[in-house]
């Protein structure tokens, strides 16, 4: 690690935290104070990460082809991702190997002019001693070559313009290599076309001209230039105490723009000498360490670009000077809240900017913005960190500057935005007599009670909070988590992957939470230091996503697909991801994830303690890869006059086995009868299908699942059966019991509420919709089990394709186990398991009726205590089939009145159960104006249902819902 940088770090991190007049974010540290792990640089075993559709730390580097028809991004998260610079929209994922902690950190991309080719390098370790350099393919996102053995960390990747070289500048002294690139179909030959080993410190910036020329900036305070057969030609001193950044030729090649990490300034030098010329005039900005580190000419050379932390009128901005005009500057705000560390100016004037907290934009030539996305990192602070006494509820705000709070509850599981006073939640203890830390913020050499703090590295500090006893603290910085006693002495060491952002100590003193910049949660084990479980909560403030180290998980909708198993496939292969959606008959454990962090327990020993067996550590046995399954025939836009076809899909085992291959239609499992043929050929099966297409498009997608039930990735297709839509009939199965043979089970609205159920289904508004409207009603004394499971098998005979069902269950529910039941009106003393699991309506049996449904719209209404239950009890063996299951594989849509612990609400001043008071409500218009469909009613209900309990209990009640497969319309209005 080179001195001279390490004593401006302090700089750059408090400038940009404490600078401006808001708040900007500096995700990440400069990359030098990144860790490198101990052990094999490429380890096997499998690695949890988050996946979140964007990066999930800082973008260190950009890069375009010619045509500017693609951005490559590459970050600190260890991914390079590929977009569509016309919008936006995620294209790809490259994923090198990686290891732990800082191996596999990408700093730099590039990208050949014809975007064919993708170089990514960084702390891309490969050995002890050697890192690489990664060459992708943009379409097939294979690795096609790695080029080893390079001493230091790559900073800089660069294509010539003609994409026959590639330039790679490295980290300390170790230089500049550049290697010559033949690119032939998939084969590309690599040779090394020169280098020069003259540096004293760290290349950041590179450009080549059209000429084959090459500029290299470097911090160790020169410029260089370099011609066509690469013998330096030039090289010129600039400000080593400014942090000489980013360089880019004016398309002419005369002039060369030098950016600063350290300066709201660029400089200009000449494209044939470096003889600076007079540097343009950035302008006044209201930002107290202004910086312009990135820089870049307009195409067509009528304009030099630079970006950074320099701001206008309360916003981050790029700095736009006219090239015949460089003391006249104009300013183009863009949406990013934190710095500026890429920019690239495309055709037609659009420009491309990447920020250190994973931010991608792009403007057009007037500043319009045409895209903007964030991750929303780096938000968590201790002035907005508080938790209830036992860790399990914390409560934050998703901007650092406030204003957008929001507390979760790992009980409950819910996650709540703007949350108003309840429960007692503490903030960070800060002060004590017996511990005084001081010279801790942003600073390396932390004092306690005016002595030196002994850490391991010189992280700077970032966060800390003192335990309610006041004998330890927690000490949290860039990379590491530290528990001390009152004298100094280290009690646990954690390394972790960011910067400890909040701290806080649950009152019991059992439990740390603490707030990463990667934007997770974290609770540990303050005994010692064992990380219990992350939340990681997505910036739509909508989904989230609750995991322990061995990958047991809670998530809500969607939240599942945030996080993920990271899969080394050696040193010269591209790596698997696998979400942990596809493990989610193994690792669904909510109740696991409950447990672990109350008693603050490791995940298996909880495990153990249900009597049960814990699923296979992934970390210790890996993962076997699920199959590969595809649709072979009919081919994707198939157009049909018969709707009986006859579907054939490919499974090829991958090592781990072919148990199942379901095929959906339109979103929803097909029944068992329309599986034909299976046959066998080694290691591929055939499976043949028999299905009925409706009128319009059909989308069909296969998935197989390995012996350890994993998921394969999914494949899609979508055909079409000519001919004019059929009409759809709605089937509404209606359950509602206010009268129990045992008069002590009785209650008030059940009944009321079914009724108003059917009233509303057979109204003029729903009629606009469905061609008939199929009512199958058990009330009260009717609704006996052997009645429910009637009702249940007639519709599943009924049903068509293209109907509607919607099933609506109002009365008493309760649990044996994990398994939810329905009590029916003749169960007398359901608190009997044996009665209750004789007579009662299971989970399972309401699972597999539906599934023998050939309705491929379902929606499922509980209005029922515990039914929370339903959805909660989301994980499958044979012996257990839990409804969300179904909801996740079959495109059923399920909500449900309570949480597995709370008790549906009667209110005699609605007339009605709370819950189905909500949904008429909604279905009434308040869930859309002209239409309602299944996803608006569930979001109205959810915000609807806690404010109307709250107003009328004086405690929020919180529906549970899942959904996957097609949305679709209720009713019109």
């Amino acid at each position: 690690m080179h001195p001279r940088r390490i004593s401006r770090i302090p700089t750059l991190l408090l400038a940009a935290v404490f600078s401006t007049a808001f708040p900007f974010i500096l995700c990440a540290q400069p990359d030098e104070s990144t860790q490198v792990a101990s052990g094999p640089s490429i380890p096997t075993e499998p690695i949890l990460t988050i996946e979140a559709g964007l990066h999930s730390n800082s973008i260190r580097d950009m890069a375009a082809d010619e045509a500017g028809r693609w951005l490559v991004t590459g970050s600190i998260d260890k991914t390079a991702r590929i977009w569509d610079a016309r919008n936006g929209r995620l294209l790809g994922t490259l994923r090198p190997p990686v290891g732990r902690l800082g191996d596999g950190v990408i700093l730099t991309v590039a990208v050949s002019p014809d975007g064919g080719t993708i170089a990514c390098g960084g702390r891309t370790r490969d050995s002890e001693k050697s890192r690489s350099i990664y060459l992708f393919d943009r379409e097939s996102l294979r690795m096609l070559k790695r080029i080893g053995g390079l001493p230091e960390s790559i900073t800089k990747l660069r294509f010539s313009r003609d994409g026959r070289r590639l330039a790679a500048g490295l980290r300390a002294s170790a230089g500049l290599r550049v290697f010559s690139i033949a690119r032939s179909g998939d084969r590309i030959d690599v040779a090394k076309a020169g280098e020069d080993r003259d540096y004293a410190d760290t290349i950041w910036g590179m450009d080549f001209d059209a000429a084959g020329r090459l500029a290299v900036s470097s911090i160790d305070g020169a410029l260089r230039l370099y011609d066509g057969q690469l013998r330096r030609i030039a090289k010129q001193a600039v400000a080593r105490e400014d942090s000489p950044s980013s360089v880019a030729f004016s398309p002419d090649g005369s002039r060369i723009a030098l950016g600063y990490f350290e300066a709201g300034r660029v400089g200009i030098h000449s494209g044939t000498d470096l003889i600076p010329y007079e540097s343009p005039l950035a302008g006044t900005t209201h930002f107290r360490t202004p910086r312009l580190l990135a820089v870049a000419w307009s195409p067509d050379g009528e304009f030099l670009h630079a970006a950074g932390n320099f701001g206008q009128k309360g916003r981050n901005a790029i700095v736009r000077w006219a090239a015949g005009n460089l003391h006249s500057p104009s300013y183009l705000p863009v949406s990013s809240r934190t710095v500026i560390r890429s920019l690239l100016a495309l055709r037609d004037g659009r420009i491309a900017y990447a920020g250190v907290n994973g931010d991608l934009g792009l403007i057009d030539a007037t500043g319009r913005e045409i895209f903007a996305k964030t991750p929303g990192l780096d938000y968590l602070t201790a002035k907005a960190f508080s938790i209830s006494p036992d860790a399990m509820t914390v409560k934050f705000d998703f901007l650092q500057e406030g204003g957008a709070p929001a507390k979760f509850s790992v009980d409950s599981r819910q996650l709540e935005l703007n949350p108003a006073p309840g429960a007692t939640l503490t903030d960070p203890i800060l002060k004590s007599k017996a511990i005084v830390l001081t010279e801790w913020l942003l600073k390396s050499d932390p004092k306690l009670n005016g002595r030196p703090l002994a850490v391991r590295t010189r992280d700077q500090g970032t966060s800390y909070a003192i335990s309610p006893d006041h004998r330890s603290f927690v000490y949290g910085t860039w990379f590491n988590l530290y528990c001390f006693d009152a004298q100094g002495k280290e009690l646990w060491h954690r390394s972790i992957q960011g910067a400890a952002r909040a701290v806080n100590i649950s009152g019991s003193g059992r439990v740390a939470a603490v707030g990463v910049s990667d934007g997770t949660i974290r609770w540990y084990r303050m005994q010692d230091g064992r990380e219990l479980a992350a939340f990681y909560p997505h910036g739509d403030r909508k989904r989230w996503v609750l995991w322990t180290p061995s990958g047991y998980y809670d998530a809500s909708e969607g939240g599942d697909e945030l996080i993920g198993w990271h899969v080394n496939n050696g040193s010269d292969r591209a790596a698997s991801f696998y979400p942990v959606s596809r493990f989610f008959e193994r690792f669904y454990r909510p109740e696991v994830v409950v447990r672990v962090v109350n008693g603050a327990e490791a995940d298996a020993a909880v495990v153990a303690s249900l009597g049960e067996k814990a699923a296979p550590d992934i970390e210790t046995a890996g993962i076997r890869p699920p199959p590969e399954a595809a649709i072979v025939s009919p081919l994707p836009g198939r157009q049909f006059d018969s709707d009986v076809q006859e579907i054939k899909v490919l499974a090829e085992d991958q090592g781990g086995g072919i148990a199942e291959v379901r095929l959906y239609q339109n979103g929803k499992i097909l029944p068992r009868e329309a599986a034909a043929k299976v046959a066998k050929d080694g290691s591929t099966e055939t499976h043949l299908f028999r299905v009925k297409l409706v009128e319009g498009e059909n989308r069909f997608k296969v998935v197989a699942l390995s012996r350890d039930r994993v998921e394969s990735s999914p494949m899609e297709i979508t055909v079409t059966l000519r001919g004019a839509e059929k009409a759809s009939d709605l089937h509404l199965v209606v359950v509602g019991i206010n009268r129990y043979r045992n008069a002590a089970l009785n209650l008030t609205y059940a009944e009321t509420d079914a009724k108003g159920v059917i009233g509303f289904f057979q109204s003029a508004d729903v009629k606009k919709l469905f061609r008939n409207v199929h009512v199958y009603a058990a009330l009260s004394e009717q609704a006996t089990g052997t009645k429910i499971r009637g009702i249940f098998s007639e519709v599943a005979g009924k049903t068509q394709p293209q109907d509607t069902l919607l099933v609506y269950l109002a009365g008493h529910g309760d649990t044996v186990g994990e398994e939810w039941y329905f009590i029916p009106h003749d169960v007398t003393a359901p608190e009997i398991e044996q009665e209750l699991r004789k007579g009662g309506i299971s989970n399972a049996y309401i699972s597999e009726s539906i599934k023998q449904c050939r309705a491929q719209k379902v929606f499922v209404m509980i209005d029922a205590c515990k039914s929370g239950r339903l959805v909660l009890a989301m994980r499958s063996t044979e012996a257990r089939k839990a409804l969300v299951q179904l909801a996740r594989s079959t495109g059923t849509y399920i909500v449900s009145a309570s949480t597995d612990q709370q008790y549906a609400a009667e209110i005699k001043a609605l007339g009605h159960g709370v819950f189905t008071y909500s949904l008429l409500e909604g279905l009434q218009g308040k869930a859309g104006e002209k239409k309602v469909t299944v996803e608006g009613l569930i979001h109205y209900v959810k915000e609807k249902l806690p404010e109307l309990t709250e107003k009328h209990r004086g405690q929020a009640q919180y529906p549970v819902s899942w959904g996957s497969g097609m949305d679709f319309p209720l009713v019109l209005h």
